[in-house]
Order: C-alpha cells, then sequence, then structure tokens
C-alpha cells in the first residue's frame, strides 16, 4: 500500500523517501532489540526506557548543536519565558514519556511486528484526519488507494493477531 501511495507523489522528494526508509529500519530494529532485552534482561521496562533516552539524548545533542534552523529556532523562541509553555511543555513530557512506556509494554505483551503495525494504524489514521482538516492533501487516486491498502493490512492482521490470542487463551483454559 505505501508504495503504491508513493508511486504517484505530486511532492516527490527522494530524499525524504530516504529518510524515511532509515527511519523504518532503525524502527524495525528498535522493535525487535526492545522484546528481545525485555524477555532476556532484568532491567524491565524502566530500566529499558532510561537506557534508550540515555543512548539517545547525545545523538539528538548532537543533530540540535550541529543544525542551525533547529538551533536558532530554539534559542529564539520567545514562549520560554512564558508560564503557560513551560507548564504545557512539562505535560507534553509526560505524555511523550506515557507514550514510550505504553510501546514498550505493547511490545513486551505482543511481538515487536504487532507494535509496528499497530503504530502504523494510528499513522494512517492520523493521515486520514490530515486529509480532511489539514487542508493541504492534495487528491490522488493511487495515493488514496496505497492509504486504504495499508489501513485494510493492518486492521486484517489486527484481527487475525486478536483472534489467534483468543483461541490460544481458550485451549489453554479448557485443559
Amino acid at each position: 500500500g505505501a508504495s503504491l501511495a508513493a508511486l504517484n507523489d505530486l511532492s516527490f522528494n527522494f530524499y525524504c523517501y530516504i529518510w524515511i526508509f532509515i527511519n523504518d529500519i532503525a524502527t524495525s530494529a528498535n522493535g525487535v532489540l526492545m522484546k528481545q532485552y525485555l524477555n532476556k534482561s532484568d532491567f524491565g521496562q524502566f530500566g529499558l526506557l532510561f537506557y534508550n533516552s540515555l543512548i539517545s539524548f547525545p545523538v539528538l545533542l548532537l543533530v540540535f548543536l550541529f543544525n542551525n534552523d533547529i538551533y536558532n529556532e530554539t534559542i529564539s523562541f520567545d514562549g520560554w519565558s512564558l508560564l503557560s509553555f513551560k507548564v504545557l511543555f512539562f505535560i507534553s513530557s509526560i505524555l511523550g514519556f506515557l507514550l514510550n512506556l505504553s510501546i514498550i509494554y505493547c511490545t513486551k505483551v505482543n511481538s515487536a511486528l504487532t507494535t509496528a503495525v499497530i503504530g502504523a494504524l494510528k499513522n494512517i489514521l492520523s493521515t486520514f484526519i490530515g486529509m480532511v482538516l489539514g487542508g493541504d492533501y492534495v487528491f490522488n487516486i493511487l495515493n488514496f488507494l496505497g492509504i486504504n491498502i495499508s489501513l485494510i493490512g493492518s486492521v486484517i492482521y489486527a484481527y487475525i493477531t486478536f483472534n489467534t490470542k483468543q483461541q490460544n487463551n481458550k485451549k489453554i483454559q479448557s485443559k
């Protein structure tokens, strides 16, 4: 579905597609490694979240310092002195922590693939909302079909996975 959606992209940017591909590989590797460490290690969900943040921080700091646009926009932002901004920034940080914790829990309880499909389903739903509310979506039949194929595939996978787990639970309970 994603390949079909990208075939006739009116705003095609090869550089952006490369970054998306790198993001997909990194996300997949993160999910697989997360599942392995949750099963084998003794530092648990909070430990995994802590070490993930600890390892990511230097990389993000380098991006922040060496990308002049991000650095200048952050330093010159007028909202840093507003109490309302500080409160909302704090709430946003707490919600980000809870989101990451829920992703780790989902991976622990399910598989890395299930977590990835749920994330893709969330992204597809966000895409549909953006199409309606964003105002900048240019309708293209191939793009629209590709997005719908991805949505249908995600829903079918989630349905099959849920039913398989339900059937396995029933088999275990009947024994």
